[in-house]
């Protein structure tokens, strides 16, 4: 995610993978990436420097989720984006 796009509303992107504390890990030790929630099943992350870009992760098939479209892992599918207008500074 690109941290010089300047959002008009939050921007989040997530991906549902069963890799959750490796993507946690990843994202911590290379990219600096904050733990904003972290539960069983679902992890939100945020730009060290922009606390409004995030990132999520959750675990498949969860019965909380009722949305069909989020229940996949990654598969070439599973990957959501929420993203409002936004504009390059």
């Amino acid at each position: 995610m690109n941290p010089n796009i300047k959002s008009e509303g939050i921007i989040q992107i997530g991906i549902i993978t069963e890799k959750l504390i490796e993507s946690k890990e990843f994202f911590q030790k290379w990219l600096g990436w904050r733990v904003k929630f972290e539960s069983e099943w679902f992890l939100l992350l945020s730009h060290p420097e922009k606390e409004d870009r995030e990132i999520a992760f959750m675990l498949p098939n969860q019965t909380a989720v009722r949305k069909s479209y989020f229940q996949k892992p990654y598969t070439g599918q599973g990957i959501w984006q929420i993203m409002l207008p936004s504009k390059f500074i």
